[in-house]
Formats: structure tokens, sequence, C-alpha cells
């Protein structure tokens, strides 16, 4: 609701690792909710469908997003290599490619209610080895 009335030139949110691209997820209000009871929060590809083309994807580190508003990316873009980020000599691409970013990301298991974890590597699995048929069922039943 804030976007619709400001427009910064980023936007940080904080990222739901347990449902990989290409899959949407988001926590919509609910004033029932019990804080700690299933999933928070949303997805990598539920924030890219929801910004795009307005804000254009720049980082994912697993648990935060980074997004710059279009306005702000051929600047960007144009920055030297290295520059933006000290740790690669790659120039910036906008929008980043989702699934390169969650393949790239740091992962590590992730408590899903109770003492419950979805391991890294079926993290790695849904996202990039399994046909998206596949995966969703795997997806769907760690989410109930």
């Amino acid at each position: 609701a804030v976007l619709r009335r400001i427009t910064p030139s980023i936007v940080v949110l904080e990222s739901q690792p347990v449902v990989p691209p290409p899959f949407r997820f988001a926590r919509h209000y609910s004033a029932d909710y019990a804080c700690g009871v299933g999933l928070h929060g949303c997805s990598l590809s539920y924030q890219v469908h929801l910004l795009f083309p307005e804000y254009l994807l720049l980082l994912y580190t697993e648990h935060d997003t980074i997004f710059v508003h279009r306005s702000v990316a051929g600047e960007l873009e144009a920055l030297p290599p290295g520059l933006a980020f000290p740790w690669t000599g790659h120039l910036v691409q906008l929008p980043a490619d989702e699934f390169d970013c969650f393949r790239r990301a740091r992962s590590t298991p992730h408590p899903q209610g109770g003492s419950r974890e979805v391991s890294v590597r079926f993290l790695r699995e849904w996202a990039l080895a399994l046909h998206p048929l596949e995966a969703f069922a795997l997806v769907a039943g760690n989410l109930t």
C-alpha cells in the first residue's frame, strides 16, 4: 500500500526461502494468524511478480531481496564492473534472474513451524532439478 503513495528508489523485502522459484507464496494478513505457526512472508517469485515492471530485482540473499526502481536501473548498469558488488567483477544487469539469484544464494536449513526443517538439498532440488509440476507437490506438501 505504501508504494501507491511514494516511489522509493530501493525496496528491501524479507523473503521466505522455503518456497523456491517459480512458485509464488504469500501469507496475507489474517486477524487469526498465530505468530510462529506455518510459513510467513512471501517467496522471491511472489515478490518479483508483485513489483515488476516498476521495480527490478537486483539482489537476493536468502532472507532478503533488494529491488530498484526502473528509473535508476540505467545508472546501476552503467557502473564499472565490481563497483556495485565488490565481491564480483560482473556488470550489473537488471532485472537479475530470480532462478540464478536463488541458485547463487547461501542456503541454510529453514525451520517450518515447530522443529521441522526443510533441508537445503530439498530446496535446491525443487528449484533447480525437478520439473515445476513434479516440484509443486513436494513444495505444497511442506507448506501444509
